[in-house]
């Protein structure tokens, strides 16, 4: 097999492995300048942090070029190392998940991103990376050849993005936005930005400043998280061939996630309380390597009403069976008892904040009864999971319905998935009969899927079924 070289944009990336090298300069930059006339005599040994540097480029250089790899149609090998050699092997029938990027920066020197993802390797990072040549990529997507396409459109992803986005997410991404424009610009923006959002707050005079102020940077957030989502999956295109699952994602870094059929671990249906009242259902699917990144959505059908028919062209080899076992009577009292708990404890503890520190009364009052909307919210949800929860088996498949947070799932496990069965039954359950069904599937994360309160003589049955 010919052996190929990455493409030389990726000379840059080889440096980390060798930045212990940069601590020589940095320490004698220490050194002199705690000295009166450091500045000269660090001057006059400039060559030796050039030196260092150069020897650095160099070490990347020779990495770069001793990096090679190979594809054929079984396996795809990687051999890499200065001092010691390492190779790589990894048969392409265990690859689950196979994806090309195209960034918008790379596209002018012609370079493309692959990565490939086995159920073995590390959970965080991908397998293998390689940063190849645009005409060397087509080597590791499949063959073309017919296959169903689908196109989103783009409303779908609009109201994909719009229900996936989160504050946490939005926050960390307009941080770094702003402590970049900070450098680059100045302080000066930072400081503009502030006092913005500061006039901004005083406009909401019925309640606190700072009250004001925190509800107004987690709005901003929801909508960073909207548009940062919204640029990563739009357009939105999907394609069944034979074994494989291909997605076509973005515009700006174009993405191909090309996974194996065989290697999808379950398909999860999904719903957020507002999308439950509309009826309105997005799918996923839990293949490794796929979402794996923290900024992409392992989404498989963006929202619609129906997925019937786009569930049958995508996984004819799966049908989710109807769910039979329900949680007994009274289980209601269960599934709410969290949110009942957080709206008796969190008010409770904003006035024990406030008696402790006089000055944060107001905010801390506030804080306390706005706090309850989220546990209403929570509580609709585990109302809603109360109705629709349950499991079922048939035909070689689980069903199961639950909530997890305030999403609520409807997941279809293939048996040959499934790693674990577990029954769980409190002490306080027993005398009602009633126990908690724990289903772990093959997965990056151990993460069960579970269902409360349902009857224990039932759940025994459906596993004597199985």
């Amino acid at each position: 097999m010919k052996r190929r070289r990455e493409h030389p944009i990726a000379i840059p990336g080889h440096i980390p492995y060798y930045y212990l090298l940069l601590l020589l300069p940095l320490l004698r930059g220490i050194w002199y300048i705690r000295l009166p006339d450091g500045f000269p005599r660090w001057l006059r040994g400039a060559w030796f942090d050039g030196a260092v540097t150069l020897a650095l480029l160099a070490l990347s250089a020779i990495a770069w070029k001793r990096r090679t790899y190979d594809i054929s149609p079984h396996r795809l090998r990687l051999c890499r190392g200065i001092f010691f050699t390492r190779t790589t092997l990894v048969p392409l029938r265990w690859v689950t998940t196979l994806t090309v990027e195209r960034p918008l920066w790379m596209r002018p020197f012609g370079a493309v991103r692959v990565s490939a993802d086995t159920d073995g390797g590390n959970h965080k990072f991908a397998d293998l990376r390689l940063t190849v040549w645009r005409q060397q990529a087509k080597l590791f997507l499949p063959e073309s050849e017919d296959g169903i396409y689908h196109h989103a459109k783009a409303w779908r992803i609009w109201l994909l993005s719009f229900l996936s986005s989160d504050s946490l997410g939005g926050l960390l991404l307009l941080t770094a936005a702003l402590r970049q424009s900070s450098v680059i610009l100045g302080e000066g923006i930072r400081n503009k930005v502030m006092n913005n959002l500061e006039n901004a707050a005083d406009m909401l005079a019925a309640i606190p400043r700072t009250a004001a102020l925190l509800i107004l940077i987690l709005a901003i957030g929801w909508v960073a998280g909207t548009v940062r989502h919204l640029l990563r999956h739009l357009p939105f295109a999907l394609c069944r061939r034979k074994d494989t699952l291909t997605i076509y994602t973005g515009r700006f870094t174009r993405r191909i996630h090309c996974c194996a059929v065989d290697a999808v671990n379950y398909v999860d249906t999904r719903q957020t309380l507002p999308a439950h009242l509309l009826k309105v259902y997005t799918v996923y699917i839990s293949c490794t390597g796929y979402g794996k990144d923290k900024n992409t959505l392992a989404v498989a059908i963006p929202p619609c009403r129906r997925v019937g028919e786009e569930w049958r062209l995508l996984f004819p080899h799966l049908r989710p069976c109807a769910v039979h076992l329900r949680p007994v009577k009274g289980a209601w009292l269960r599934y709410l008892r969290l949110p009942m708990l957080l709206l008796l404890a969190l008010p409770f503890a904003g006035q024990v904040v406030g008696w402790l520190f006089p000055l944060w009364r107001e905010l801390a009052t506030y804080l306390s009864l706005l706090s309850v909307l989220p546990c209403l919210w929570l509580g609709a949800v585990r109302l809603a999971a109360c109705r629709i929860a349950g499991a079922g088996y048939q035909k070689g498949q689980y069903s199961l319905c639950y909530a997890r947070l305030l999403t609520l799932h409807r997941v279809t496990i293939p048996q040959n998935k499934v790693a674990a069965v577990h029954i769980r039954q409190a002490l306080w359950q027993r005398h009602r009969n009633v126990c908690d069904l724990r289903i772990y599937s093959n997965h990056e994360f151990r993460r069960p899927h579970k269902v409360r309160h349902l009857k224990y003589d039932e759940v025994k049955q459906l596993l004597k079924e199985v």
